[in-house]
Formats: structure tokens, C-alpha cells, sequence
């Protein structure tokens, strides 16, 4: 599998979390929001350095042909938060080092 589609929020559940885990040098699969997510809050906890890839390419995230664009923060080295606006998709990719990022999509 090359993504995950996330479900969409309910009533009694206004933000949806995520999790990714990779190890060193890997990338993760593709992580697609709901269309009704308006912005995706973003922690980083890395061992190592890592950047995150975007993509509003549905199609091309599910056949694993999309051209992942790197986030303006660059990579990331440091335990950090930042939010994304307008944006569906996302991996992770580790440069060096395993990395923990905690992804959670604000329904709007």
C-alpha cells in the first residue's frame, strides 16, 4: 500500500489524528485528508532529520505516481510544530534517523 486515506469527521469527532513512525532513510506511505480539513497541524519528533513532502494529487497518491513537493519548513532536525493550509497529502521522509510525526486535520 502507497497511502492511507484518512476518514472524514463525524459529529462527535471534529479533528482526525494520525501517526507516522519511520526509521532511518525511509519514506513513509502517502497520507490523505478528508476534503472537509481545512488545515492539518503538524509535530515533528525526530531522532534524526526529516522533511515532509505535500501533494494535492489524489490520484497520483493512490497509484503512487504523485511528485512530492517538499514543505516550506525544510528539513527538520529539531522537535517542532507547524500547520499546513490547503494541503490533502503528506509523507514523511527520513533523511537520517527514525522520526515520529503527529499529524491532526482541523475540520472546516
Amino acid at each position: 500500500m502507497s497511502y492511507k486515506l484518512l476518514k472524514s469527521a463525524t459529529a462527535s469527532k471534529t479533528n482526525i489524528y494520525e501517526k507516522v513512525s519511520i526509521l532511518d532513510t525511509e519514506t513513509s506511505d502517502w497520507i490523505i485528508f478528508p476534503p472537509d480539513v481545512r488545515e492539518v497541524g503538524v509535530d515533528f519528533l525526530p531522532a534524526g532529520t526529516a522533511k515532509i513532502q505535500t501533494s494535492n494529487d489524489i490520484e497520483g497518491m493512490r497509484d503512487d505516481t504523485a511528485v512530492g513537493l517538499d514543505w516550506d519548513e525544510g528539513e527538520i532536525a529539531i522537535d517542532k510544530a507547524a500547520t499546513a493550509i490547503g494541503v490533502r497529502g503528506f509523507r514523511v521522509v527520513s533523511i537520517s534517523g527514525a522520526v515520529d510525526v503527529h499529524f491532526n486535520g482541523v475540520v472546516g
